[in-house]
């Protein structure tokens, strides 16, 4: 949940103030009590008085609004959640096989999401640390206080199963210093993978062969991008 409160807001181990301004807003952040700011500018698309969706380089996120909207002066708070599906008008047939492409979309999405929040997740860590990534193997715990919340962790599509993870990070990348990295945004950091749980890692080893979502694989890497694999 993200409190707002007149210009400032906090959210997690995450604070510092926003400014909309039209169509945008300028969000600059800082871990609690320490580390240096980092401006971030989002696209702003209000569906309605309950409903905004926040865009960051071409991936958008859905938000539920409890309160007041949060370009006014007031309370309000963010919950992460689905847009409402479009009204139809009387007699309109839905496409067969539409609401479950819908679900899927929306899966894939969620996933990929979560992904690439794993990899801002790691920037910030490696801002705390010196440069230096977190240990591949309790990599999940390392990260798990700069995530948005625990489901972060997983995939939508192992978590319909009751189970936690679907995600796991490169071993080779272990407590290795970033800048020694050459090519970054070639270097995978998380991927999924087929060992259920958190904490997973190792070289790609365990990469799923059959993708949980209908666009493919989904990749992060180390430079906090995402991609997709057919």
């Amino acid at each position: 949940m993200v409190q707002l409160v007149g210009n400032d807001f906090a959210f997690g181990v995450l604070e510092g103030t926003y400014r909309q301004d039209g169509e945008k807003l300028e969000i600059t952040a800082s871990q609690r009590g320490t580390g240096p700011s980092r401006q971030i500018e989002y696209l702003v698309n209000r569906i309605d008085d309950s409903h905004m969706t926040l865009t960051l380089l071409g991936r958008s996120e859905d938000f539920e609004l409890n309160g007041a909207a949060p370009e006014t002066a007031t309370i309000a708070s963010l919950t992460k959640g689905s847009p409402p599906k479009p009204s139809r008008d009387a007699g309109q047939v839905e496409p067969e096989g539409s609401t479950e492409t819908w679900k899927e979309d929306q899966s894939a999405t969620t996933c990929l999401s979560n992904m690439k929040q794993l990899g801002t997740a790691m920037s910030l860590y490696v801002q705390d640390y010196d440069g230096v990534m977190a240990i591949a193997n309790t990599w999940s715990d390392a990260l798990m206080p700069y995530t948005k919340t625990r489901e972060t962790m997983s995939c939508p599509e192992v978590q319909k199963s009751g189970s936690e993870g679907g995600f796991a990070m490169d071993a080779s990348l272990s407590m290795i210093t970033v800048s020694t990295i050459a090519t970054a945004a070639d270097t995978v950091l998380f991927f999924e993978t087929a060992t259920i749980g958190l904490n997973v890692s190792d070289t790609q080893t365990s990469l799923i062969g059959r993708a949980r979502h209908e666009d493919g694989i989904h990749f992060t890497y180390a430079d906090g991008h995402t991609g997709t694999k057919k």
